[in-house]
């Protein structure tokens, strides 16, 4: 049995078992989806094509993961005006196993069934488990490692604010006013 489907605007063939790489689906990881649009279906050598027959059967698919395709560069360039444009982009794809085909809409509750997971109140009894191991290897007194002296401080020089004693060492020059050396000048003559 295989069926062609269509996804991101491409056809794709697809069997239970494949996996398929498409542009990019909305979903988390390892969640299970349906494909809506199915343009034929074989089932055991008879081919399915019109829409009533189509709308009976279901495709159950589950999401394996999210990546960028490589980067495709594009260039523009026009000669002898300068004009050169580089830019690179990157497709959003995913990868895609097709679980089952199958006639009635039942396929994606019974893909989640047989996907096996723990049931959510077991989930959370673990989760509750590895938090009390985490609190008890916490609240255990752990060994300390011997105290280090912490080094001692050297004293910093520091520039020392001039003394009064040094201050009247030091030669004082007296300034005479403007007026005192005009006449000090003239006395000379």
């Amino acid at each position: 049995m295989y069926a062609i489907v269509r996804q991101g605007g491409k056809q794709y063939r697809v069997a239970a078992g494949d996996e398929l790489v498409c542009d990019r689906v909305k979903g988390e990881v390892g969640q299970p989806f349906v494909f809506e649009k199915h343009l034929l279906i074989s089932d055991e050598g008879q081919t399915v094509v019109t829409d009533e027959e189509l709308s009976q059967y279901s495709i159950a698919a589950e999401l394996i993961e999210h990546f960028d395709d490589k980067k495709v560069l594009v260039f523009k360039y026009k000669p002898k005006k300068g004009y050169r444009r580089t830019h690179g982009h990157r497709q959003a794809k995913s990868r895609v196993k097709i679980l089952m085909i199958e006639k009635g809409k039942q396929a994606a509750k019974k893909a989640s069934a047989s996907k096996k997971e723990a049931p959510p109140a077991k989930v959370a009894e673990a989760k509750s488990e590895a938090v009390k191991a985490v609190a008890e290897t916490v609240a255990e007194p752990a060994k300390k490692a011997p105290e280090k002296k912490a080094p001692e401080k050297k004293a910093v020089a520091t520039k020392a604010a001039p003394t009064k004693e040094k201050a009247e060492t030091k030669p004082k020059t007296e300034k005479k006013p403007a007026a005192e050396k005009k006449a000090d000048t003239n006395k000379d003559d």
